[in-house]
């Protein structure tokens, strides 16, 4: 474990997953996020598996533990949509990090914070544009790779 406590939310994350996995309850979430949008067009199917990420991200901000919960989500998911496994990671990888700078619960972001005496209202103010333009930017990203069929 590293002297940050990303070590406690990786473990956190894992014993998430296998919760998840052993009580069937990952299956259950698949199916239903599958039912939400098989009637959309891919390209939404797209969008929401990005925009999906980033959301979950605002609770898990450790990079690794993020990608033990979506990943087993995302892959499943894509199969069944008829959507390509590269798409899902680049869905992942696009949402992944974008908003643990503004994230309430990243101790890193808290702890850098509490030290330089900014408060997190005033640093979400300055910082949050800036994630949505780069929101924005990959949802072009994400757009252009369902239009080339990537």
């Amino acid at each position: 474990m590293t002297g940050d406590g990303t070590g406690t939310r990786d473990g956190a994350a894992a014993a998430l997953r296998l919760v998840l996995t052993q009580g069937g309850i990952m299956d259950a979430i698949v199916h239903g996020l599958i039912s939400l949008v098989e009637g959309l067009p891919a390209w939404a199917q797209l969008l929401g598996m990005y925009w999906s990420n980033p959301m979950l991200d605002l609770l898990i901000t450790s990079g690794s533990g993020h990608a033990a919960v979506a990943v087993p989500l995302m892959v499943p998911l894509a199969d069944a949509l008829s959507l390509s496994r590269q798409s899902a990671v680049l869905a992942f990888q696009l949402g992944d990090g974008l908003v643990n700078l503004v994230s309430p619960v990243s101790s890193t972001l808290v702890s850098c914070l509490a030290l330089s005496g900014v408060s997190y209202l005033k640093w979400v103010k300055y910082f949050l544009p800036l994630v949505g333009v780069y929101l924005v930017i990959g949802t072009g990203f994400m757009l252009l790779a369902g239009a080339v069929g990537y």
